[in-house]
């Protein structure tokens, strides 16, 4: 009978063991949930410009901290007005809107509008639960470019 209960809690102690584990799983990243994040940072590896050949790219970033972004990033692409002072994508600027909303698969997507100087940018993320990333930038005043990149919350 001792041996009989010993057995019980045993399988009780391995079962509760295996559905925390399950638990925890399933809030990390690479299974399939992407929880909301208000602050993260997106390492660009590869750019895709509009007009030309993709290409890989490094020590490039965007990082998101609630109501701004800062911004390094390359950019290959046609500007369709001067911006005076302009010094390309780096800066960090506060945003004006944000959208956020779920994608198919578990995906977070986040839309950001933002200004600097005389041109406004739209800026769409994807951030997967794989850790990859995809961000589609829309200046007012340029070519569209897209980037893709890894994600890490912040």
């Amino acid at each position: 009978m001792k041996k009989n209960k010993s057995c019980c809690l045993t399988a009780c102690l391995l079962l509760f063991a295996g559905l925390l584990m399950t638990a925890c799983r399933t809030a990390q990243t690479g299974d399939g949930y992407v929880p909301e994040l208000q602050s993260f940072r997106v390492d660009v590896n590869f750019m895709h410009p509009r007009r030309w050949s993709s290409r890989s790219v490094w020590d490039y970033w965007v990082v998101v901290r609630g109501d701004s972004i800062e911004c390094h990033l390359p950019y290959m692409g046609v500007k369709y007005q001067a911006d005076f002072y302009d010094e390309g994508l780096n800066f960090c600027v506060p945003v004006a809107s944000t959208e956020r909303g779920r994608g198919r698969k578990g995906q977070v997507e986040t839309v950001l509008t933002f200004r600097r100087n005389t041109t406004g940018y739209r800026l769409n993320i994807s951030l997967f639960p794989d850790g990859r990333a995809n961000l589609y930038l829309r200046p007012s005043n340029g070519d569209a470019i897209s980037y893709d990149g890894d994600w890490q919350a912040l």
